[in-house]
């Protein structure tokens, strides 16, 4: 019988996820790890179903795994390099330089040697483990962009390795196709990572046979889709003499101190002549080896105004100031990336004597302030593509638009940018004229949102149950509450902006893979079939077929089709009984991903009735649909907005609907239970479990309470005048009239809304202190859709907790930082609002030292961050006075968008649908229950492409 489900459960694994006719029907399915799971447990991979003319993907048993994509060379797997290769260069492309394990040293990359186009930067080591090597600190480095290296090497014939871990792609919301071109040669095109090995893997591709005959290897990597990445580089001679480049021959660079040129006095004013070094050595040094990074220039490329371009020299704060200080700063600082060679003093000397002579020529020494600048070119040329890329939207660093204004972007990068801090091609400040040209250029190009042409419509796919549905689907299929234990085997799902079932971020893995397993045989030895098996129209002669019929369609979701009928009758009627029997078709039925993935794959571009039944039931009770909603998929009475509508009103008023609305809510506030934090108890003595226990009882009643009861709008989620408490909740509190249960009594004047929670409070604290930072995203980010961006890797950190100093006064320094102040000026004094709760959620006036709490301030930009109104407050209470009133239209849109990213497992739900939904809503004369009706009216709620 073990073999039969084997055989079973390894024809589910390897039909549903790697036939090619599905894979042609949903968009992503993180297939190669499926794939990998598939040949190392069921002994082989499956044959084509239909012909696919993608990429071959090859699994062998050492689980090295190459790609043949389209292109003029095949890449093949690294044990085809040629016999005795002579080692010329190994890099370790943005990380720094690494022994690996077989003892080839990879030096840092070769800035020297390589030259960018567009958008580029590199990603220094993250601390996560690499699969599929043992040099991980290769891997886990990485550049992304579109760059080329031009290696000086002998003539000769050559190998190239090129090392990839994708760490970014996943396949749907971020997808990466990328090319390499070597001697001007395409050697490899299409190449999509994530399709061939999936995330967080080494892979290596080989370039044999490369014929260099200029003394120069040139090896470009550029992408057809968004950006390319690279971890690493070995160029091999394989013929034409042995000659290794030395490291000596590499770009030169210094080790010394470095000179900021911010320190250095500015001026627009034409220099004199140099007074020291050689010109036409200078120039020839500049030439051979700065010109590769920084460009060619003389008296006819450097004509224009302003045309000393920043990435060639801060010309405003060197050429006002003496030569030396000019040769000082080349001396110590350039070129940079600690190469084994550097620019001497009379290499600097000389540098600078032909920068100065050249300057002297030039009617604008360099450029001034006033010049005018092209947006496009000055983007580029102050830096700000290695931070934001192309289109202001780079990964690493993206602008949100929505938080600004023309003049408010402008403003920003006149005050703040470049950040010279954290961006090292910040070799100036974008002010004046120039911060107006690129913030125009920003906001000319910037993703503009028009619904002429209607809603968005959601693609193709299937959705993986989460561990929470998967665990509320079990208990309810059979009668249960102890799936959550039954199913410890199986692992976390990966949180996007808060959310557990984002559709495209949790790949299946031979371990998940492995957890389901687990979790079916621990279900099924412990499950009661008995009802199953006793239904009406069951016979002893048809038992199989009946069971597998009945219990099939409410796991399935949908009524089985013919040959897993058979499939499964086969399974039941190979038992010893038929209790026996009914075990192993549960065990086989809930390792199939007909199980395990809920389709939203539909027919003529809208969904089936019983996939609207899953997606209902998912949406509103966090489980699967049952019997009463499948029959109304299969009597048609869940197709038009009218009968959903209907529907959405049973599925609310079920008590089902309570816990996963919670389970909405505290992903939606990020409030995980207070019960698991750790608060200093020498600090906060009164602060125990059965506090904790009633806060997070607190905030579970206040939430069913606001989103699924009448009446209560928006307004009464941020500053409601009661609290949920018992006589243990109450007394921490300082109320009274509460009893031994949980009951709703009067707030007072220092509780009331979801600001005041107190497990909201001691959530967004930490071990011995309350964090303003936390908190004061907690109002932009959760309850006003106001994001940052992602901090910068080098900004400071806020002082570490000293029990002397106010908390007020640590984070204030913080915020005045001038690199951290561009985002924490919306931020910080928001969360001093919160300065009269401490870190476990009780009310005080002063801080353990005495210092007397100051919770004044202002916020402002309630519909856009930057927008200049200006609202100020007190205390708490005045914050939510304020964000229930003037924030009332914005908090709104803000819950329905954070419903609609929850519905569809979307990062970034289309506004569209968002604005629609808001304005069939009506926030204003409508209650927060009334949302839910109108979130499943959307044009697009049936719809899939």
């Amino acid at each position: 019988m073990k073999k039969a489900l084997t055989r079973h459960y390894c024809r589910n694994v390897t039909e549903a996820y790697t036939a090619n006719s599905l894979r042609s029907k949903v968009k992503y399915l993180g297939l190669s790890s499926v794939l990998a799971f598939a040949v190392a447990g069921c002994g082989g991979g499956t044959d084509p179903v239909d012909g696919d003319s993608g990429s071959d993907v090859v699994i062998s048993s050492a689980s090295s795994i190459a790609t043949t994509p389209t292109s003029s060379a095949p890449v093949q797997s690294s044990s085809s390099v040629a016999a005795a290769p002579q080692l010329q260069y190994a890099f370790n492309v943005a990380g720094e330089r690494y022994e690996g394990v077989d003892g080839t040293v990879y030096e840092a990359e070769p800035a020297g040697y390589m030259t960018t186009s567009g958008q580029t930067n590199g990603v220094a080591n993250s601390p996560v483990a690499i699969a599929e090597t043992d040099d991980d600190t290769i891997y886990q480095s990485h550049r992304y962009g579109m760059f080329t290296f031009d290696l000086p090497v002998p003539t000769g014939t050559y190998s190239v390795v090129a090392l990839f871990a994708e760490h970014w792609a996943d396949g749907q919301q971020n997808v990466r196709v990328l090319n390499v071109d070597i001697e001007n040669q395409t050697v490899a095109t299409g190449v999509n990572l994530f399709q061939v090995i999936g995330r967080e893997k080494a892979y290596d591709m080989v370039f044999d046979d490369i014929a260099v005959n200029d003394g120069k290897l040139t090896i470009e990597f550029g992408a057809s889709e968004n950006f390319a990445t690279l971890s690493g580089l070995r160029v091999y001679k394989t013929s034409g003499g042995n000659n290794p480049v030395s490291s000596s021959s590499m770009a030169p660079v210094s080790s010394s101190s470095v000179v900021s040129s911010s320190s250095v006095a500015a001026s627009s004013s034409s220099p004199a002549g140099p007074t020291f070094g050689n010109v036409s050595d200078g120039r020839t040094l500049w030439n051979n080896n700065c010109a590769l990074c920084h460009g060619e220039f003389d008296e006819t490329t450097a004509q224009a105004p302003g045309a000393f371009h920043p990435r060639i020299i801060n010309a405003n704060a060197y050429y006002g100031s003496p030569q030396t200080a000019l040769a000082n700063y080349i001396f110590t600082d350039m070129p940079p990336n600690n190469s084994e060679t550097a620019c001497d003093q009379t290499c600097s000397d000389n540098i600078s004597a032909y920068f100065f002579d050249m300057a002297s020529k030039l009617d604008n020494g360099g450029g001034n302030s006033d010049i005018e600048y092209d947006g496009q070119q000055a983007y580029k040329d102050f830096g700000c593509l290695a931070c934001h890329g192309n289109d202001g939207l780079q990964e690493s660093q993206p602008i949100v638009f929505e938080n600004y204004s023309l003049e408010t972007l402008t403003k920003k990068i006149n005050d703040t940018m470049p950040l010279s801090e954290v961006n090292p091609n910040a070799w100036q400040q974008c002010v004046g004229n120039c911060a107006t040209a690129v913030a125009e250029y920003l906001w000319s190009i910037r993703p503009k949102v028009s619904c002429d042409d209607g809603e968005a419509v959601l693609p193709r796919r299937v959705r993986g149950l989460t561990k929470f549905e998967y665990v509320n689907t079990i208990n309810d299929l059979f009668g249960r509450n102890d799936a959550e234990t039954l199913a410890r085997t199986i692992g976390s799902d990966t949180e996007v902006k808060g959310f557990d079932n984002n559709a495209y971020a949790s790949a299946v893995t031979s371990t998940r893979l492995d957890g389901y397993w687990a979790a079916a045989q621990a279900i099924a030895e412990v499950a009661n079939v008995t009802p199953w098996l006793s239904t009406n129209n069951c016979n002893q002669q048809n038992m199989g077929a009946c069971f597998v019929s009945k219990f099939g369609r409410m796991a399935f979701r949908r009524p089985l089709i013919n040959d897993e009928m058979d499939d499964y009758t086969a399974i039941f009627e190979a038992g010893a009984n038929d209790e026996d029997g009914a075990r192993n078709v549960v065990q086989a039925m809930l390792i199939s991903p007909n199980f395990l993935y809920r389709s939203e794959i539909g027919s003529n571009g809208r969904l089936t009735q019983y996939e609207v039944a899953a997606l209902l039931a998912y949406t509103f009770w966090g489980s699967t649909p049952d019997a009463a909603l499948l029959d109304k998929a299969a009597s048609n009475s869940l197709g038009n907005t009218a009968q959903i509508r209907q529907a959405v009103d049973s599925l609310v008023a079920d008590e089902r609907a309570k816990k996963q609305f919670v389970h909405f809510g505290r992903q939606w506030l990020h409030i995980a239970p207070v019960a698991d934090i750790d608060r200093d108890p020498q600090l906060f003595p009164t602060f125990n479990g059965q506090v904790a226990q009633a806060m997070d009882q607190e905030l579970e009643m206040f939430l069913q309470e606001m989103l699924l009861a009448d009446g209560y709008n928006i307004s009464d989620f941020l500053n409601w005048d009661q609290v949920f408490a018992n006589n243990t909740l109450a007394s921490f509190y300082g109320l009274n009239g509460a009893g031994n249960q949980m009951t709703k009594i009067a707030a007072g004047s220092q509780r009331g809304g979801v600001l005041r929670l107190g497990a909201v409070l001691a959530r967004n604290s930490k071990f011995d202190e309350s964090h303003p930072i936390k908190r004061g995203l907690l109002v932009r980010n959760n309850l006003l859709c106001q994001e940052f961006g992602v901090p910068p890797a080098n900004v400071g950190e806020v002082e570490p907790f000293d029990p002397s100093k106010p908390t007020r006064e640590r984070f204030t320094a913080h915020s005045e930082n001038e690199t951290c102040a561009s985002c924490h000026q919306f931020i910080d004094e928001v969360g001093f609002a919160f300065e009269n709760y401490d870190a476990v959620g009780a009310y005080r006036t002063s801080e353990a030292n005495g210092a007397a709490v100051d919770a004044s301030g202002s916020i402002s930009g309630l519909y856009r961050m930057t927008d200049p109104d200006t609202h100020v407050f007190s205390n708490l209470q005045d914050l939510s006075d304020i964000l229930s009133t003037g924030a009332m239209q914005s908090a709104s849109s803000c819950v329905a968008e954070q419903f609609q990213r929850m519905m569809d497992g979307e990062a970034k739900p289309d506004s569209c649908t968002i604005a629609n939904t808001v304005a069939r809503w009506n926030p204003a004369e409508k209650s927060l229950k009334d949302l839910w009706v109108e979130i499943v009216a959307s044009q697009n709620f049936m719809q899939r492409q």
